[in-house]
């Protein structure tokens, strides 16, 4: 049997929700209804939690049921669906997400003095060790090389569309004016006599 005094005490916590009904009736209400569904406080303390979290305001208690029915047995027997979260999955989890690990710094690396010695060895190495030339490397060394052309300028571009506007018009033949059709007069057949 469950402490109703504390399932009260409980359900007050509810009322800080928009829509959570003022009057002490419904209060005795939601507080029956959670009475018959748990068996343990613990439940009902993990309901309104849980209710609070998941909810922005009060949804009523189809969907306080439905959220009890996600975890626990009611015990009254009585099951709902929730009209909010219809699918398990979309229900948030309980428990927060896992922190990312906290990565462990490295110690500075020692400073490279800059030896003589050390690098003409490096560089004696790296000219032994140099990879073959491959055509797709050589392609990429004289793309390098190539100078990019200067950009043209809308200026060039306007002189360059007058000058070809200018060899169109010239080199263009006058068209001939269309020649006046003759119109043909209509005469009309003789009719054949229908003296025979």
């Amino acid at each position: 049997m469950v402490d109703v005094a504390r399932i009260a005490r409980l359900v007050g916590r509810l009322r800080t929700m928009p829509f959570f009904p003022a009057d002490e009736d419904s209060h005795k209400e939601i507080v029956k209804l959670i009475c018959d569904m748990v068996t343990e406080e613990s439940q009902a303390e993990w309901l309104i939690t849980r209710f609070k979290q998941l909810y922005g305001k009060w949804s009523g208690e189809k969907e306080l049921r439905s959220l009890f029915c996600k975890r626990y047995r009611p015990a009254d027997g009585i099951e709902a669906l929730s009209e909010v979260y219809a699918d398990d999955d979309i229900l948030p989890p309980e428990r927060p997400a896992i922190a990312a690990p906290e990565f462990v710094k490295l110690p500075p690396l020692p400073e490279v003095g800059s030896d003589p010695e050390t690098e003409k060895s490096t560089a004696e190495t790296a000219a032994k060790h140099r990879l073959p030339a491959t055509p797709a490397l050589d392609r990429l060394e004289r793309i390098a090389r190539i100078k990019t052309a200067p950009l043209v300028t809308q200026e060039e571009i306007d002189q360059i569309k007058a000058i070809q506007d200018a060899h169109r018009t010239q080199s263009e033949p006058a068209k001939p004016e269309p020649a006046k059709e003759k119109r043909r007069r209509h005469r009309p057949r003789p009719r054949k006599s229908s003296d025979t």
